[in-house]
């Protein structure tokens, strides 16, 4: 990946851009133990959790999200686990 200061015509500051302008896109971290952090936050290993989303016996009516309090916690517990590994990343405050 290469470094290359650009002026930022806004403040005239130099920003720095990563990047190589290949077609195959860029990646950040090669293994899942590779630490990444974002905006000042403290680099962590790639996270892990239950985010995986269970469609089955969505509710189409106002009467909740699923048609089971079993499957409407484990919805919630899915976008937690959403949230805390943002959060980890420094991607969400």
């Amino acid at each position: 990946m290469s470094n290359t200061n650009t002026p930022n015509t806004e403040t005239n500051s130099l920003e720095n851009q990563l990047g190589t302008n290949s077609p195959d896109g860029e990646m950040i971290g090669q293994a899942a133990t590779d630490k990444v952090g974002f905006y000042g936050v403290g680099p962590v290993v790639q996270q892990t959790g239950n985010t995986v989303v269970n469609t089955t016996g969505m509710n189409s009516g106002t009467s909740g999200l699923y048609s089971t309090t079993t499957l409407n916690a484990a919805f919630i517990t899915a976008v937690a686990n959403i949230q805390t590994a943002l959060k980890n990343l420094g991607l969400s405050s």
